[in-house]
């Protein structure tokens, strides 16, 4: 049994993971401006996708190999076609990422990384910082 799949739904799921933090402080339900509307439209889709992601991707294989559930598994086609959505959704979740990261302060922004950038103006978790001149 390959985890391809698994392995694919785990890095997407920690970089949506992130994806939510970082946007989340940006959803505003009063004002309807152009901003806070795509920033909804970016956290609900994140949080619809993380959802599915943690269930059919991940819960689902882990729960049939402990016993828990009756479930088939996938084929290695549907395994590669998975492994392909969750690349591109890794992918989709790096460049929302950098636009978080490009959103800073210029003062702040080469305080931060994309990985970091999510955790603004926080100090609380700056493991992957760069470092000051």
């Amino acid at each position: 049994m390959t985890y391809l799949n698994e392995a694919t739904a785990l890095a997407a799921l920690v970089l949506q993971c992130l994806l939510l933090r970082g946007f989340l402080p940006h959803v505003k339900l009063s004002p309807n401006t152009a901003t806070s509307l795509l920033a909804r439209a970016i956290f609900i889709a994140s949080a619809m996708a993380t959802v599915r992601l943690g269930y059919y991707d991940l819960w689902r294989p882990l729960a049939s190999a402990a016993g828990w559930i009756d479930w088939p598994g996938m084929s290695m086609r549907s395994q590669m076609w998975n492994a392909g959505f969750n690349a591109g959704l890794s992918l989709g979740s790096y460049y929302a990422l950098r636009a978080l990261h490009s959103a800073l302060p210029a003062c702040d922004r080469n305080q931060y990384t994309w990985l970091t950038a999510p955790f603004y103006p926080s100090r609380c978790v700056l493991i992957f910082a760069r470092r000051r001149d």
